[in-house]
């Protein structure tokens, strides 16, 4: 992302040496201090340690601090302090960024570095060997090899056409185990943990770091603890691998056990937090209790401390799905869980732990006192890949030799073979989860060989025209006749709660393994209760309106979920006469009718609907949809208090019969006569039926439409009163009353005869 020099953060700030002290004239907590920064120097100091003959941190004019350690950065320049010009400031560690590596005992306690010999006046970059050039490297999710030095000095390595020669490990000389150390390793979790490498060191003496190991670590950005724990975080910056030490004699009943946590078991972590854990959470745990929550952080109770004279040292492989898990439960990261995340090689654990264990006995005086625990689950076995160069030719789009194409894998730490035409690869354990297919081989070779040097060509081949997608188009289409119709579009979600379900009549088959909420457990079955809950939570403020939603729904099926198009809407508002049930009649057919469907209606049964007020839709023999009233009750249970009418479409019975051409019918050419005729009938007969029966009677009946429905015990019980518009009118002449009173009579007579119809006068 970029490249900077480390020093520039400290310009302007010299090592100067105190040559001489003196009160200060007008201030009892100030000091006049003369410094030697290659030239003499006077500064005013109120620092409490200051001593003549000590090195400190001399900030000049032009030099950038933060007063105290706090605040922003402010710009020196040469001031009067108390009446005495001031040429600098004498810095204390947090003014100048150096907290971490340098302890301060008190707020004016001033940085020593009297064990630094260098002349006075150079450079505190210089001084301190902190002069290093940073890069900032951003690495894919895909490359955790690369989350190392070893791992970007072969990357390097690898463009640069340079030999990258890997650190040189020495082995640990193992002992068996003796009768001090009868350390039991167990491992119940093989498929969470892949490896696990554990040896005993004793005899070590915990203290600080020596200087070059806090400046790695603090040019990493990591704080230094104690030598032991910053050898662990430096071989983890160094090798991509993390490791973790325990005190010897903090684990109960000399054991260490890879399991998982028991419920509600908790843990204060090396953070100071306690955490709660759950039975998916992986622990590392002694005879007794969990001591570190693996692969991210390890637990104060077993931590390494001034006292502690024996340790255990852990290398491990953990599986990143359960790391990445239990990091997010417990909302805990760490560099070793954003490494264990990303997916790591059960081998790199050895020379991780052989170098951590060269380190701490070279540096803490440490001696192997047990064998090196080893629990895997499987070795390593590179899968052989084999690459058609040809192939890979045509796809990179350049000529690169088979050879060359070789060379670039052996410089990526592949094992390779040439045969002909074919290059069979085998890929280094660094690699070991992003390169499986040949075309994972293509792209390294690409990425090698620089997408800069790949020629620039036009697309070869004809364009081939956009291939219509007829279900999208009519989608769209029959979107703009909703709105035209005056709905809005509504957009639910797929997942729905179990209570939605329960509420609707509906079983929930298919339960999500990782819901977002209890809310959004399942995969909706229907359309509908996401509408109605759509409508609960706007019929406050809008007392009617209509919403459609044209969406998938999913159903069962053998392995995974079928999914389904559905076209279906809601008319909402105080209707308690069943206006809406006709409102959404009205609109299916008016839909129907425009996208040249032969249709009809069959009175339906189902629970969440009103017992009177629903329809099926027929095409043919063939039920495609329903309209009508949800029921009341399944409205109230969604918490919809007006009424509602609906339509429900399965659009891939519906598609087929959908036609996109317009038939013209002129405009009559004759007036009509329209008639009202208003009967009762007993409750069960149909209305489809009564229409068919009317439509019969004449081919001058233009249109019959329902405007009223009636039941009341005053009319007679299982009977209802219905009121219809009839139009009559000829394509020849104009129709005059008497001719209409004459068919009116014929349909009188047909609904006496077919239905015991009362007429109402």
């Amino acid at each position: 992302e970029r490249i900077y020099p480390q020093g520039e953060i400290w310009d302007k700030i010299v090592l100067g040496k105190i040559l001489k002290i003196k009160k200060h004239p007008n201030a009892d907590k100030l000091k006049l201090v003369l410094v030697d920064i290659g030239k003499k120097i006077e500064v005013v100091c109120g620092g409490s340690n200051l001593r003549e003959g000590m090195k400190v941190a001399m900030a000049l004019a032009g030099a950038k601090v933060r007063w105290h350690g706090e605040g922003e950065l402010v710009e020196l320049a040469p001031t009067e302090i108390r009446g005495v010009k001031s040429n600098g400031m004498i810095c204390a560690a947090p003014e100048i960024g150096l907290e971490w590596q340098f302890e301060q005992k008190d707020s004016h306690e001033i940085l020593d570095l009297s064990d630094i010999n260098v002349k006075p006046g150079t450079s505190l970059a210089l001084a301190l060997n902190l002069s290093d050039t940073i890069f900032d490297v951003e690495v894919t999710t895909n490359r955790p090899d690369e989350l190392s030095i070893l791992g970007v000095a072969r990357e390097a390595g690898t463009i640069l056409k340079k030999l990258f020669t890997p650190p040189k490990i020495k082995q640990i000389k193992t002992v068996g185990s003796s009768t001090s150390y009868q350390l039991k390793v167990e491992n119940k979790e093989p498929e969470l943990c892949g490896r696990y490498q554990a040896v005993v060191i004793e005899g070590v003496k915990v203290g600080d770091s020596p200087w070059w190991l806090k400046r790695k670590l603090m040019t990493a950005g990591t704080r230094s603890i104690n030598n032991i724990v910053d050898i662990t975080n430096f071989v983890l910056w160094e090798m991509g691998q993390p490791l973790h030490a325990f005190d010897y004699e903090k684990l109960s009943g000399e054991k260490i056990v890879i399991r998982r946590a028991k419920p509600g078991e908790k843990i204060k972590a090396l953070d100071g937090v306690e955490y709660t854990l759950g039975e998916d959470n992986l622990v590392i745990a002694d005879g007794k209790d969990a001591c570190a929550i693996a692969g991210i952080m390890g637990g104060e109770k077993s931590g390494v401390t001034e006292g502690t004279i024996r340790i255990v040292l852990e290398a491990a492989n953990f599986n990143p799905v359960s790391v990445r898990k239990t990091s997010r439960e417990l909302g805990l990261r760490s560099e070793s869980s954003n490494l264990f995340e990303k997916g790591l090689s059960p081998e790199a654990t050895a020379d991780a732990l052989n170098r951590a264990a060269e380190l701490i006995c070279e540096i803490a005086g440490g001696k192997i006192a047990s064998k090196v625990f080893d629990l895997r689950e499987k070795k390593f076995s590179p899968k052989e890949i084999v690459l058609n160069t040809d192939r890979a030719r045509k796809i990179i789009g350049a000529d690169i030799k088979t050879a060359e194409m070789a060379d670039i894998l052996r410089r990526l730490g592949f094992e390779v073979k040439i045969e002909g035409a074919r290059i069979k690869a085998k890929a280094p354990y660094w690699r070991e989860y992003d390169i499986e297919i040949p075309e994972d081989l293509i792209e390294e070779i690409a990425r090698i060989y620089g997408y800069r040097n790949l020629p620039s060509v036009l697309p070869a081949g004809a364009i081939s025209d956009e291939v219509p997608d007829k279900i999208f188009d009519w989608e769209k289409k029959i979107k703009n006749f909703c709105v035209s119709a005056g709905f809005c579009e509504a957009m639910s979600y797929s997942f729905i709660s179990k209570k939605m379900l329960d509420d609707y009549n509906k079983k929930g088959d298919i339960k999500l393994a990782n819901p977002l909420s209890e809310d959004l457990e399942y995969m909706r079955p229907a359309l509908l209760p996401g509408l109605l809950q759509i409508v609960r939570e706007n019929e406050n403020n809008f007392s009617e309106g209509k919403i459609f939603e044209l969406s998938r729904i999913y159903l069962p099926d053998k392995e995974l979920p079928k999914e389904e198009l559905r076209f279906s809407g809601i008319i909402w508002g105080k209707s308690p006469n069943g206006e809406l049930f006709y409102k959404a009649k009205g609109f299916v057919e008016e839909f129907l009718k425009r996208f040249g469907v032969d249709y009809a209606f069959e009175n339906h049964k189902n629970v969440n609907y009103h017992p009177a007020r629903a329809l099926k839709v027929m095409i043919g023999k063939e039920h495609v949809a329903c309209l009508g009233e949800i029921h009341p009750i399944v409205a109230r249970k969604f918490g919809v208090e007006s009424q509602v009418g609906f339509f429900n479409f399965v659009f891939e019975k519906l598609s087929p019969h959908l036609k996109s051409h317009k038939t013209f019918v002129s405009l009559p050419a004759y007036p009509g006569i329209k008639r009202d005729i208003a009967f009762v009938v007993d409750d069960k007969k149909e209305y489809a039926e009564i229409e068919e029966a009317i439509y019969a009677v004449d081919e001058l009946i233009r249109e019959v439409e329902v405007f009223d429905v009636f039941e009341d015990a005053k009319i007679g019980k299982n009977k209802k009163s219905m009121a219809l518009h009839i139009l009559f009118r000829s394509s020849h002449k104009t129709l005059e009353a008497k001719e209409a009173e004459e068919i009116m009579k014929k349909i009188v007579k047909a609904l006496k005869e077919k239905f015991e119809a009362e007429i109402r006068m």
